[in-house]
């Protein structure tokens, strides 16, 4: 997860090592990001750990920069009139809804 998400949406992350493992923190635009191991926060979930919604400027954009470092479709990307939403999963499986902002004239 530290690779997808550092390298695709080039977040830097904060390594904070213990003795026997490591935690990233980091920002997503505005939003507190914190990869811990699944052992250590007692997550026995064998995929969708966690699940993000988030709002973007560019789904296609996002959508393209995510399938290049990993990510996958789980929901193609839909244009309602006045909206467009996907969905994808990073490569350990969590799913990320996203939509795209409404633009203003």
């Amino acid at each position: 997860m530290y690779e997808f998400y550092s390298e695709a949406f080039r977040i830097k992350f904060e390594i904070k090592k213990f003795p026997d493992f490591e935690l990233y923190e980091g920002d997503w635009d505005g939003m507190k990001l914190l990869l811990c191991p699944a052992e250590i926060a007692k997550n026995t979930a064998t995929q969708n750990r966690h699940q993000f919604h988030i709002e973007v400027d560019d789904i296609g954009k996002f959508f393209k920069i995510a399938l290049e470092f990993g990510g996958s479709i789980l929901e193609e990307v839909m244009n309602n009139n006045s909206s467009k939403t996907g969905s994808l999963s990073d490569p350990d499986g969590n799913s990320i809804v996203v939509s795209e902002r409404p633009r203003t004239k």
